[in-house]
C-alpha cells in the first residue's frame, strides 16, 4: 500500500516507540516539579509494514465485520458505517451526484482526500505585512511585563527597555511557579529558548529587526514536533519519543522569525479529555478544568492555562472539533482557528486530515493575529497548505466592509452554542458597535441565511444523507496503531491495562469499522468534492465577516460543521466579560455539567463573541474582532481575577480534580500500579496518594 502523501507525526511515532529513540538532542535543564524523569523505551511488538495492517484488516473486508463482543472492531450500539454505502449509492441516483461520481473525479480527489481544489487569489510575503507597535513604558511587577500583548512586548524589546533573555526567564520563572499545581507543562524545551533569546539579543543589539515576534516567547501544543525534543501526545509512554529528523512548520516558521519556544504544552492523552500522564490541567480562570465546559474534550489544555496564567502570550492550539474553542472558553482567553490549509499540519499527530485546523491563542486578538502573520504558509509535507495573502487586521478601514450579524446568545446545544444565560436582544452592544464603524451591517435571524445559494450539488448531498466522514484516518492514525497495535490498551496483554486517570482518552472507538474502507473512502471523496466546489461557493456569497455569538463554524444549523471547516473558514473568538454561573436566576444550562466542575468560589465564565471570514481573508475577522475587542473590554483584554487563589487552592490541597483509574481488580494487574513495567516512579506514587479522592473529590464518584 502506498503511504500517505502527508508524512503524519503518529506514524513516525509508533516506529519510535518500536525503535527506541531514547537520545534527547538537546536535553532541557528543568525543575523536578515540571519534568519527570524519562522512563525507559516502551517494549512492543514489531509494528506492521505502513498500511499493511489497515489493509489487510480492512479494505479486503467487502462483506460483513465481526460482531463477537471482543472485536476490534465492532461493538453494539455504536454506531458505524454500512448506513455510508446505501447513502453513497443514493447520491449517485441524484441529478448533480450523477454528474460528478465519476473515476477523474475520485483521483482528483485523492481518494483519502487530501486536495485542495480552491486557491488563493494571491500570497503577501511575510515580510511585507508591518505592525504598529505602540509606546509602552515597562510595568512595575513581571506578572505585569508578561500580560503585556506581543506588539507592546516587540516594544519594549527594541526600546532596550528589557532584553529578550530577561523577557524568557521571566516567562520561565512564572512557569515555575504555576505549573507543579496547574500542570500545563509537558515537555521543557528550556535550553533551546535560552539559545535563541541570546540570538534575538544579538539582533536587537546589531540594530537588526527580523520580524514583530523577535524574542517573544510562546507554547507548543505537545503534537508537534519540535526538533531534538519529545512529542508525547499526553502519555508517559511516549516520553522517548525524540524527534530528531522532521519538525512542524509552525514551530520552524516561528523560529525563523525569532520566537522564543519555551515549552511543549500538556495535551489530554492522545489528545482527547481533561487530564495527561501527570493528571488534571486545571483552568487558571474558575478552577475546572482547562479543556472546557464538562466532557467537551478540548486538547489544547496546557496552552490554554499557560496563555490564561500570562506564562506565554500566544500559544499554538489544534482542533478537530472544539479543541481551540472550548480551552478558550475554558480559561476566558482569545482564540483564533485558521482556514484548513493555511496553517501547516505536517509534522503533527492527526485525526482527520478533513477537519484538523492549528490554530492560536492569545489574550488579546491582536497577539494571535501577529504570530499567524509569521507561522502561515505552505510546507512541502501538506498537500493541503497554500501560502496566502495577508495584511495588518488594524490597518483595514472597517467603514468599507460588509458585516452580517446574528444574535444567537440563547443557542443551546454543545458544540454548537457557548451556552450562556443571555437571550436575544441582552447583548445589543455589540450591534451598536458594529454599527458605528461604518460598515454595511446586515441583521438576519440564522447564521445560514447570510451565506450565497446552495448548489445542487450540495442539495443533493442533503438529500441522501451522506455525512461527513473524518474519522477514517482518525481510527487508522490513533486508534488502530496506539491501543491495538502498540500498547493494546483495554486486555491483559498490553504494556498497560489503560490509562492512568479520569479524563485522559481511552479506546472509545471500537465502532468505527463497520463497513469496507472502500465504502468510507467513497464518503470521503464525495463529501470533500462538495465542500471544496459548493460548499466553498456558498461561503463566497457571505459578507466580508459575520459576527454572532456561538462557538462552531457558522453553528452547523444546516450540512454539520465539516463541511465548512472543510471548505475553509476562519474564526475568532474572544470574551467580552465574565459571568457568575452560580448567579444567572432559574437558567439552567444546557449541560449541568459544563459548570459543576468549577470550583464554587469562582463560578466564572466568559461570554464571547465570534467573527468568520472567507478562507482567503483572515485578516478581516481579526480585524472586526480587535475592533470589539478594544471598543467593548476595558484595558482591551480580559484577565482571570482568580488566577492565583485557585493556585493556592490546588497547593495547600483544598481543590483536587485529580482521579485515578484503580486497575488493581483486573486480571494481571493486581499489582497495579507498581507492576506497570516503565511508568516512571514519581508517577505510580502519584497515582497511589489520589486514590483517596474516588468518591470523595468532586467529579471522581465511581469506585
Amino acid at each position: 500500500m502506498p503511504s500517505t502523501p502527508l508524512r503524519l507525526a503518529v506514524a513516525s511515532t509508533i516506529a519510535s516507540s518500536v525503535s527506541g529513540f531514547s537520545t534527547v538532542v538537546r536535553p532541557s535543564p528543568s525543575p523536578p516539579s515540571v519534568s519527570p524523569p524519562f522512563p525507559l523505551p516502551v517494549e512492543a511488538d514489531t509494528c506492521p509494514t505502513d498500511g499493511e495492517f489497515y489493509y489487510e484488516s480492512t479494505i479486503r473486508w467487502t462483506e460483513g465485520y465481526d460482531k463477537s463482543e471482543d472485536s476490534f472492531y465492532y461493538r453494539e450500539n455504536v454506531n458505524s458505517w454500512p448506513r455510508d454505502i446505501e447513502q453513497s449509492r443514493y447520491f449517485r441516483t441524484l441529478p448533480a451526484g450523477k454528474e460528478i461520481y465519476n473515476y477523474r473525479n475520485k483521483v482528483l480527489m485523492g481518494m483519502a482526500q487530501s486536495r485542495i481544489l480552491n486557491n488563493p487569489p494571491s500570497v503577501t510575503p511575510k515580510d511585507a505585512v508591518s505592525f504598529q507597535l505602540p509606546e509602552v513604558t515597562r510595568p512595575a511587577t513581571d506578572e505585569g511585563v508578561m500580560m503585556l500583548s506581543v506588539l507592546e512586548m516587540q516594544s519594549l524589546l527594541r526600546s532596550g527597555q528589557i532584553t529578550a533573555t530577561e523577557l524568557t526567564n521571566i516567562a520561565l520563572a512564572m512557569l515555575q511557579k504555576y505549573d507543579a499545581e496547574y500542570n500545563f507543562v509537558e515537555v521543557p524545551t528550556f535550553e533551546i529558548a535560552l539559545e535563541k533569546a541570546a540570538e534575538a539579543d544579538a539582533k536587537f543589539a546589531a540594530g537588526q529587526y527580523d520580524s514583530f515576534v523577535q524574542g517573544i516567547p510562546f507554547a507548543i501544543k505537545d503534537t508537534f514536533d519540535l526538533s531534538g525534543y519529545a512529542t508525547a501526545y499526553g502519555s508517559w509512554q511516549f516520553l522517548d519519543n525524540v524527534i530528531t529528523e522532521s519538525e512542524s512548520p509552525l514551530a520552524t516558521y516561528a523560529m525563523q522569525a525569532g520566537a522564543i519556544p519555551l515549552f511543549k504544552s500538556s495535551v489530554p492523552q492522545l489528545t482527547y479529555g481533561t487530564a495527561n500522564f501527570n493528571g488534571t490541567v486545571y483552568s487558571c480562570l474558575h478552577g475546572g478544568y482547562s479543556a472546557g465546559p464538562g466532557d467537551s474534550g478540548g486538547s489544547s489544555i496546557g496552552s490554554g492555562t499557560a496563555v490564561c496564567l500570562g506564562v506565554v502570550p500566544v500559544a499554538i492550539c489544534e482542533q478537530t472539533g472544539s479543541s481551540c474553542q472550548a480551552p478558550a472558553l475554558g480559561n476566558g482567553i482569545s482564540t483564533m482557528i485558521p482556514a484548513l490549509g493555511t496553517f501547516s499540519r505536517e509534522g503533527t499527530g492527526l485525526y482527520s486530515l478533513e477537519t484538523d485546523r492549528p490554530g492560536l491563542f492569545c489574550r488579546d486578538v491582536m497577539s494571535c493575529a501577529v504570530m499567524y502573520n509569521y507561522m502561515r504558509g505552505v510546507s512541502p509535507g501538506d498537500p493541503q497548505s497554500r501560502d496566502v495573502p495577508f495584511e495588518d487586521p488594524s490597518a483595514i478601514d472597517l467603514s468599507t466592509l460588509t458585516i452580517g450579524f446574528t444574535d444567537n446568545s440563547n443557542t443551546t446545544a454543545w458544540p454548537w452554542a457557548f451556552d450562556t444565560p443571555f437571550n436575544t436582544g441582552q447583548r445589543r452592544n455589540v450591534y451598536d458597535a458594529l454599527v458605528a464603524t461604518g460598515a454595511n451591517v446586515t441583521e438576519k435571524p440564522n447564521l445560514f441565511d447570510h451565506l450565497g445559494p446552495m448548489p445542487q450539488m450540495v442539495v443533493d448531498l442533503q438529500e441522501s444523507g451522506l455525512g461527513f466522514s473524518s474519522t477514517w484516518d482518525h481510527y487508522w492514525l490513533n486508534v488502530e496503531a496506539f491501543y491495538e497495535t502498540i500498547f493494546k490498551y483495554g486486555g491483559p496483554n498490553g504494556t498497560t491495562y489503560a490509562h492512568e486517570w479520569h479524563g485522559q482518552n481511552f479506546n472509545g472507538h471500537n465502532g468505527h469499522v463497520g463497513a469496507s474502507a472502500y465504502a468510507v473512502l467513497d464518503n470521503m471523496w464525495i463529501t470533500g468534492y462538495v465542500a471544496e466546489l459548493g460548499v466553498y461557493e456558498m461561503l463566497q456569497g457571505m459578507p466580508d465577516v459575520v459576527v454572532h455569538f456561538g462557538q462552531s463554524e457558522l453553528t452547523g444549523e444546516v450540512l454539520g460543521t465539516h463541511m465548512y471547516k472543510r471548505a475553509g473558514i476562519n474564526t475568532v473568538h474572544f470574551p467580552e466579560f465574565y459571568f457568575n454561573s452560580s448567579d444567572v436566576g432559574d437558567w439552567t444550562p444546557y449541560r449541568a455539567q459544563s459548570f459543576e466542575d468549577k470550583h464554587p468560589a469562582t463560578p466564572h465564565h466568559p461570554a464571547m463573541i465570534t467573527c468568520e471570514s472567507k478562507k482567503y481573508e483572515p485578516a478581516k475577522a481579526l480585524a472586526v474582532c480587535s475592533y470589539l475587542q478594544r471598543t467593548l473590554v476595558e484595558g482591551g483584554k480580559l484577565i482571570s481575577p482568580n488566577k492565583d487563589f485557585i493556585h493556592t487552592e490546588i497547593m495547600e490541597g483544598r481543590w483536587d480534580l485529580d482521579c485515578p483509574y484503580d486497575w488493581s481488580n483486573k486480571p494481571g494487574y493486581e499489582d497495579y500500579p507498581d507492576g506497570v513495567e516503565g511508568m516512571p516512579e514519581y508517577l505510580k506514587e502519584r497515582i497511589k496518594a489520589k486514590y483517596s479522592n474516588i468518591g470523595v473529590s468532586p467529579l471522581c464518584q465511581w469506585k
